[in-house]
């Protein structure tokens, strides 16, 4: 403690006048009234003038005069602070919670130290062992939470700040740990909860309005979400990123086609506003990056057509953010003159996804190939999928907290061919494909969108799915490899029976597996058709994860259904997304698949064929709309493929009236299985197209 009589000086300390606090120490001392108290406060009031020297001295007389004197050593880990002393700051703070352990404040500044200093285990030992003493101290739940979330265990930080909570209700840290945690493990509706109450708590600050709008644009609430950032805005108008996202909260079901075309319409529109601005003069490169790393335009590409000459100018936008964001870093490193080709995959989802599902075997192929392989995995969830990719590649690089780090990563290989799986499917794929990382860069089509990139040179489809005009709906050269481009493993797993119940007098159901977002109004009419065709199969959906999207979507099929004179309690069953097991097993008791129009099945309808489910597909002039197409055309079933709408309809109605001509199909879809699965000549392809000219 410091006694009374130092009052004053301490006052001068608080109020910054560290002049004459340090003139009074120096007096007391010169008049031989030196302590340790005021040797520690001349020392403190030294470090504040910048004398580190002299404030070396006063502490060291300090710690002469009484070595367990507390603050000396409190003022000495802030001198090896000021000085950059990290292990000295440490040592100061570990000393002075061992003397006085009653004083929770100077463990917690232990633990902090610990944490700075990336020791995070350390600082967690602090931590328990500090709570287990005073397990009502607030500060000591905060930082643990904190702790917890910089080592990835989300579900821990969790628990601390619940703790924080449960200690300090409305506590405003407690909440923002409590959303981040939420947020570090998908729980969308716990982070909107605390971000509701932290918008509330503070409703001047723009940036808790902004938070709560992106916490309800990734659970998809996006009306919710608009309000949000429109209040953000309202506070502050000036920040781009609040705009940015603003911008990208794009419905998932349209209430019409009115409401699809004029978001469409003003999406556009903010793309030009955007185009005009003068972004080079008013953000530095950590709020470009940052406006790059928080969201793609993911949603804008399912509003529907023309996308080319959007995604052409969106992909200039996202040159000129990036250019900003690594300026002087933007060029690739010559690949080696001589020895094995190097190829790399950069991709968020080398996990259980339908992308690895997809693109997984070009992994292995380019390996066996001789190739020197990376993959890059932006994403942290790791599974037993992960463990396959692992194998697959000669190196693998794991998922890195910081997005910036991965332009250096990728830059070490020396590349001499980056391929990209899903651009557009997650921030961090936006930000490395609008780089120059490599000699050659390409694009799979796991999101089946041209990227509009300069820095992309090829786009990697498949010759089935593409008509001859095909090349013009991308900004990329294309590159048609066999049949469908891919490699795919017939689905492995057993069906299980799925929860289904139907109405009354149904002799079967047609099953309709696509999201939500691929549903267009324009579309509901087409499905009504086939449900007054067919009157006795009801129609099933699994659109979304979340029951707020599904019942959007219900309600207008639905609607669409009673204005056809249907009873949509007869005619439509609306699931959600299912186990994949039981997935399996609806698809597989199904008496047809009814694929999307515009944007078809691409990964649902592999894996329904599988199990001899004739499909029904409608195809388009773009690729995306032409999966289905081209599968049942390489499996020699053209007849499924409708030219119109009353095809379409007519030949679901054929399946369903026609129980022969049926059964005689699905022994036809299981017979083209050759087709479909484990096609190796998409392998040999790709790699002889990535395989660089050695002189």
């Amino acid at each position: 403690m410091i006694p009374p009589d130092l009052a004053p000086i301490l006052a001068a300390l608080r109020e910054g006048r560290a002049g004459p606090a340090a003139a009074a120490c120096q007096a007391l001392a010169d008049a031989g009234l030196g302590s340790a108290a005021v040797h520690a406060l001349h020392g403190r009031a030294l470090i504040a003038l910048g004398e580190l020297d002299r404030a070396q001295a006063a502490l060291d007389l300090a710690a002469g005069l009484d070595p367990a004197f507390v603050p000396q050593w409190v003022e000495r880990a802030l001198l090896a602070q000021r000085r950059g002393d990290s292990g000295g700051r440490l040592a100061a703070l570990a000393q002075a919670a061992a003397l006085a352990p009653g004083q929770p404040s100077l463990a917690l500044d232990q633990a902090v130290a610990l944490a700075q200093l990336g020791q995070l285990a350390g600082a967690e030992q602090v931590l328990s062992a500090l709570l287990g003493r005073h397990p009502d101290y607030l500060p000591g739940w905060l930082v643990r939470g904190q702790v917890a979330l910089a080592a990835g265990d989300a579900a821990a930080a969790e628990s601390s700040f619940a703790r924080a909570q449960r200690l300090a209700p409305g506590h405003p840290q407690a909440l923002a740990g409590l959303a981040d945690a939420a947020q570090s493990q998908g729980k969308a509706e716990a982070e909107c909860w605390a971000r509701e109450r932290l918008a509330a708590l503070q409703p001047g600050e723009a940036l808790r309005h902004a938070e709560l709008g992106d916490a309800l644009r990734r659970d998809e609430r996006m009306a919710e979400a608009g309000a949000a950032f429109a209040r953000a805005r309202a506070l502050d108008g000036d920040d781009l990123l609040v705009r940015w996202l603003a911008w990208h909260t794009l419905p998932v079901v349209c209430a019409d086609e009115a409401h699809r075309l004029a978001a469409l319409a003003g999406w556009d529109e903010e793309l030009g506003r955007f185009e005009e601005l003068s972004l080079e003069r008013r953000l530095d490169a950590a709020q470009a990056l940052a406006i790059l790393d928080s969201t793609s335009n993911f949603h804008r590409h399912y509003l529907g057509e023309p996308l080319a000459p959007v995604q052409r100018r969106y992909g200039g936008l996202l040159r000129r953010l990036a250019r900003i964001a690594f300026a002087g870093a933007d060029a690739a490193p010559a690949a080696p003159a001589a020895g094995a080709p190097r190829i790399g995959f950069v991709s968020s989802h080398f996990h259980e996804h339908t992308v690895l599902k997809l693109f997984g075997a070009w992994l292995g192929a380019c390996t066996r190939a001789g190739c020197t392989t990376w993959a890059f995995h932006l994403d942290p969830v790791e599974d037993a999928a992960t463990a396959g990719v692992r194998t697959s590649v000669t190196h693998f690089v794991p998922a890195r907290a910081r997005v910036e780090e991965w332009p250096a990563l990728i830059r070490e290989a020396r590349l001499d061919a980056l391929v990209h799986l899903d651009v557009g499917m997650h921030p961090h794929s936006q930000v490395l494909a609008a780089l120059r990382l490599a000699p050659l860069q390409a694009v799979a089509w796991g999101h089946p969108v041209t990227t509009g990139l300069e820095t992309i040179d090829w786009f990697l489809s498949g010759a089935a799915m593409e008509t001859a005009q095909g090349d013009a709906h991308y900004s990329e050269r294309l590159l048609r490899l066999p049949g469908l481009g891919i490699c795919y493993a017939r689905p492995a797993a057993t069906p299980a029976p799925a929860p289904l119940a139907l109405p009354d007098g149904a002799r079967g159901y047609l099953f309709c597996p696509q999201t939500a977002a691929k549903l267009h109004p324009g579309h509901d009419a087409l499905y009504a058709a086939v449900a007054a065709a067919c009157p006795d199969h009801p129609i099933v959906l699994t659109p979304h994860a979340r029951a707020h999207v599904r019942d959007a979507l219900a309600a207008r099929i639905g609607a669409a259904f009673r204005r056809a004179g249907l009873d949509p309690e007869r005619h439509l069953r609306v699931l959600p997304m299912l186990p994949w097991p039981q997935f399996l097993g609806l698809a597989q008791g199904a008496h047809a698949m009814l694929d999307s129009l515009d944007w078809s099945g691409g990964n649902t309808t592999l894996e329904t064929l599988a199990w001899g489910v004739p499909v029904v597909t409608l195809p388009g002039a773009t690729m995306r709309s032409r999966h289905s197409a081209a599968m049942l055309a390489l499996g020699g079933l053209d007849e499924l493929v409708a030219r119109d709408a009353a095809g379409y309809v007519a030949r679901v109605r054929q399946l369903v009236l026609e129980p022969g001509w049926r059964h005689e199909v699905a022994q036809r879809v299981r017979a083209a299985a050759p087709a479909w699965y484990g096609t190796r000549a998409p392998l040999a392809a790709l790699c002889e197209a990535l395989r660089p000219s050695r002189s």
